[in-house]
Formats: structure tokens, sequence, C-alpha cells
């Protein structure tokens, strides 16, 4: 792992995404549970996001991100398992959430094949 606790190097970069909660019991996307935000940074384990309210520790949550570039759109399943809120004055309000990426998600491979 590296010093910051991260198994693979991260790439700082600002990209839009959606993220729907997964209901726990059925393993399902929840229709009406979506949020729209940013990554802070991503990697090909895990990303930071932006988000304006917290999300619970282990919650899933199915994402749509498109990378910018050409790099592609990709469907992912993650983890949320770190949230920080932002109180200092000089940077955005929300949250900082980190997700790990899940080795079910759909587009795993192509997007692990990025970095």
């Amino acid at each position: 792992m590296t010093k910051d606790n991260r198994r693979d190097p991260r790439i700082i970069r600002e990209d839009t995404l959606s993220l729907r909660l997964i209901d726990h019991e059925r393993s399902i996307p929840q229709p009406n549970a979506r949020f729209y935000c940013s990554t802070v940074d991503i990697s090909a384990s895990g990303m930071q996001i932006l988000l304006n309210d917290a999300l619970p520790i282990q919650q899933l949550v199915e994402i749509w991100i498109v990378l910018a570039d050409n790099l592609g759109t990709y469907n992912l399943i993650g983890k949320i398992n770190r949230v920080v809120e932002l109180d200092d004055p000089d940077e955005p309000d929300g949250f900082l959430t980190g997700v790990e990426l899940q080795n079910q998600s759909p587009d795993i491979r192509t997007w692990r094949e990025l970095f």
C-alpha cells in the first residue's frame, strides 16, 4: 500500500458521474436515489468524490462515469469506505467520499486497463 493507504496510485482529475444507491436486501439500484457529482481523483481500485450529502459507510452504489478525453463511459459498483466533511472556508462545502470499486462491476476490467 502507498503511504496514504491506497492500493493503487491515484490520478487527480475531475469527471462527472452519477450514483444510485443499491438496496442491500435486493442488491438492485434504487430508482429514485440518484446523485450527480464529480470525482476528485481516480485509481484502478477506487475514486474520491465530492458529495453534497453524506452517505453511510459500507453503502453500495451504482456508478455511471464519463471520462473526459474520449476515454469512455463506465458502469461500476462501489462501496463507500470513507466520508470526511469539508469545513475549510477555502474549500467547497460537502463531503469528500472514498469509494472502493467492487470486482463485480460490469466494466471493472476495462476500467482497470486505463491504469
